[in-house]
């Protein structure tokens, strides 16, 4: 190890990364942000319906109402499928569609990092600018759902403009106004209507308990911000009434005061305690540095905005989702930037041991990630070792290894970078913030460049779409559909152009001459008699989601 140390170590980038670790933490999380936004098929089930209504608005240029398989689709609102269709156009011509689409993605996901670093700078300045966005970027729970297309992304960015507005407003009150406004927004304008409550909820909060909020200067900011908030919310909704009133007051109903209603109704389906059992995990590591900067703050230290502002946003948001009783990991998202604020003042006074603690189980874990990473890819694409290769056979038997020098070059660069910044950065207290985060960045820049092939394989519908439409004829009139769900009927129309339509629906599927069924169609049984099975079929290595095609026999077609 000293041996290593002396070769890559040197004095000079050492002391310039010593004197400069915010440009350090601005480098690792642009990389993080934008590592593993390319380079695979819409997954299900998030990425795959998002981008199948960011299809729509390619394929037939319906900017107003969404369509997923030319069928509305209302459950979130316009934002993410507009943004998303954006960065496809502007990048058609490098990426395809799917990846384009999913820069958006990481262009929200700046705009979180961003305003989480504007947030802390106005809270503590300092250190805390950038070890809060570095913080969050380390969270482990954060890690493959910031990298996915999914409204849940543009919320979390809509949390962080709020915050931010929240903690200016009492010393600008104009931009603390203009921000909750545009926060707000949106937020309401990625996922529908009820989700922003839990803005509302710690703005509330903050009046509540704050004498800071219950100022004439912040009555002007939340006018401001209401003024701001209102027409922006309004203008989709507007252009949907004026389209189509029956899919504006499916969407006003459904999709946003039914699930209001359904918050404040108890089910046997409801997880209360669904987000407070997977915070450890996670939250990590924010959760535990969160937790000393409040002993940390203990007295008199609860009574400053700087200290009120992240716990009163935490409970708040973790308030509402436990009310809501929808027990999803995507959902907790927001809980991460309040423990990432706080969190980025506990290096101030942390025990040396600990955060020498931290700093060591950081560089063992990422030692054992990029271990693994290595030999993973090893053994599926050089089958070597042998024993671990026909694991990895055995669970995809339908894999075609395909090792590149591309993949071993990057694979073995962004190690190499990795190691040179472990071996020249000094001895201070945030060093174990910037190892672990940069060591969680290089572990998942190696499962994208070594590993996502593989996971693609399995994850992605292309393959499945692409035996099917082999057994339609081309000049087929329509196929019908038996549980075939949103994600899949995405990928229906985008591998294979293939659009279904309900069965319940017996006006225009009594047309159809084929049929498509998820799972065996347990229809009655004078049905069944009138179709024969012509073809089965599943994602590779998918024994549990299975698919069926139907054709009508010859003397029931009409």
């Amino acid at each position: 190890m000293v041996w290593l140390k002396a070769i890559i170590r040197h004095q000079r980038l050492t002391d310039w990364i010593c004197e400069n670790p915010g440009k350090i933490c601005i480098f690792i999380i642009l990389f993080w942000t934008f590592v593993g936004q390319t380079g695979h098929d819409p997954w299900k089930p998030d990425e795959a319906h998002t981008f199948g209504v960011t299809l729509g608005i390619l394929k037939q240029s319906e900017w107003i109402v969404p369509l997923l398989a030319n069928e509305p689709y209302l459950k979130h609102s316009i934002l993410v499928y507009l943004s998303s269709a954006l960065t496809a156009i502007l990048t058609k011509s490098f990426f395809p569609l799917h990846d384009g689409a999913r820069l958006s993605a990481g262009l929200w996901m700046i705009v979180v990092f961003l305003f989480t670093a504007f947030s802390a700078k106005e809270l503590w300045g300092g250190k805390s600018t950038w070890l809060a966005p570095l913080i969050l970027a380390g969270s482990v729970g954060l890690l493959v759902r910031g990298h996915q297309l999914t409204p849940n992304i543009i919320f979390l960015a809509g949390v962080a403009i709020s915050i931010y507005g929240m903690a200016v407003a009492p010393r600008r009150p104009i931009v603390g106004g203009i921000g909750i406004g545009f926060g707000v927004a949106i937020s309401s304008i990625s996922t529908g209507l009820v989700d922003p409550w839990m803005i509302i909820l710690f703005i509330l909060g903050m009046m509540l308990i704050s004498p800071l909020y219950r100022t004439k200067h912040f009555l002007i900011s939340i006018a401001i911000a209401f003024l701001i908030a209102l027409p922006l919310i309004s203008i989709w909704p507007f252009f949907l009434y004026t389209t189509d009133r029956v899919l504006f007051f499916e969407w006003l109903n459904i999709y946003n005061l039914e699930r209001m209603r359904d918050i404040f109704i108890l089910s046997s389906k409801d997880r209360f305690f669904y987000y407070i059992g997977i915070l450890p995990w996670f939250s990590w590591p924010a959760w535990p540095f969160a937790i000393w900067a409040l002993w940390i703050a203990r007295g008199q230290g609860f009574q400053r905005r700087e200290i009120q502002l992240p716990i009163v946003t935490f409970i708040s948001i973790l308030f509402f989702l436990t009310v809501s009783g929808k027990g999803r990991e995507i959902l907790a998202l927001p809980l991460l930037i309040p423990l990432s604020l706080l969190a980025s003042i506990s290096f101030k006074n942390i025990p040396r041991g600990a955060t020498n603690a931290f700093y060591w189980f950081g560089l063992m874990v990422s030692i054992f990630i990029v271990t693994l990473c290595w030999t993973c890819y090893s053994a599926i694409e050089l089958q070597h070792p042998r024993w671990l290769g026909d694991v990895f056979l055995k669970y995809q038997p339908f894999y075609k290894s395909n090792p590149t020098a591309q993949q071993i070059i990057a694979g073995a660069l962004g190690t190499i970078v990795w190691i040179a910044l472990l071996f020249n950065l000094k001895k201070f207290s945030e060093r174990s913030a910037i190892v672990w985060t940069s060591s969680i960045t290089i572990g998942w820049f190696l499962v994208v460049v070594l590993l996502f092939p593989w996971i693609n394989s399995i994850k992605t519908y292309r393959y499945m779409v692409e035996d099917l439409v082999q057994h339609i004829p081309s000049n087929v009139e329509c196929v019908s559909r038996v549980r075939i769900r949103e994600p899949q009927r995405a990928m229906l129309d985008y591998f294979g152009n293939l659009i279904t339509i309900p069965i319940e629906n017996r006006f225009k599927s009594e047309r159809c001459n084929f049929l498509l069924a998820e799972g065996e169609w347990n229809a009655e049984r004078y049905l069944i008699d009138k179709w024969e099975r012509i073809w089965e079929g599943g994602r590779f290595g998918d024994e549990k989601e299975r698919y069926y095609l139907y054709r009508k026999k010859n003397n029931e077609r009409p």
